[in-house]
């Protein structure tokens, strides 16, 4: 897909412009435990790679949904980098405390 970065400030012409790929993949149903309960979920894998005007991205995802809770648990890997000036590696983790209501999960 085409993206077009705009500057919020600026003439309403477009910063950057370049491309971004996606590909989500439904890794099936399984069963993972947070420190908010236990819970039947859907793992759905993401992977984005693209150019954006000087930078490279790339980026994996993966999220835990339950239908009963929404979204349990994430994991996330972005690599950014612009030519030799920006580099930046980031790896998050996510996972539930405590369900709303304040019951246990599934």
């Amino acid at each position: 897909m085409g993206v077009r970065v705009y500057d919020l400030h600026g003439t309403g012409s477009p910063e950057h412009t370049g491309s971004l790929r996606v590909t989500m993949v439904d890794r099936g149903v399984r069963r993972i435990r947070t420190p908010g309960g236990t819970f039947d979920v859907v793992m759905y894998r993401s992977d984005y790679e693209g150019d954006i005007g000087p930078a490279s991205v790339k980026d994996v995802g993966i999220v835990f949904v339950s239908p009963t809770h929404g979204v349990v648990a994430s994991v996330n890997h972005k690599k950014v980098s612009a030519m030799i000036f920006y580099n930046k590696d980031t790896r998050l983790a996510f996972a539930l405390a405590s369900p709303s209501g304040g019951g246990s999960g599934d």
